[in-house]
């Protein structure tokens, strides 16, 4: 499934796909395509705030120690695996990540 947003007067169109529950944003100009990146630093800061290390929130959101190799490698995670520590957490999405453009 393919979304699509188009920003007036801007020449930008934001997109994202829902493909195997993952979303993939990207943001496309006339000029120039331009991935996304992921980072999952916010959720290591909350972490260590929670006196929690990745082990234990592996355990509290039932979420696969791969999930977590993944998130520790800044890669595209299912969307599950977020909602899940999200709620163990107590917080929201944009609690726990960011998407940066990819040359930052």
């Amino acid at each position: 499934m393919l979304g699509v947003r188009w920003q007036e007067g801007a020449h930008i169109q934001s997109c994202f796909r829902f493909n195997d529950n993952k979303i993939n944003f990207a943001v496309l100009s006339a000029d120039l395509a331009e991935c996304m990146a992921v980072s999952y630093n916010k959720l290591w800061k909350l972490l260590i705030d929670k006196k929690l290390n990745k082990a234990q929130l592996c355990e509290r959101a039932k979420i696969s120690a791969n999930a977590m190799a993944k998130l520790g490698k800044n890669e595209d995670v299912r969307v599950e695996v977020l909602a899940k520590i999200c709620l163990e957490l107590g917080c929201s999405i944009d609690d726990i990540m960011e998407i940066l453009p990819e040359n930052n």
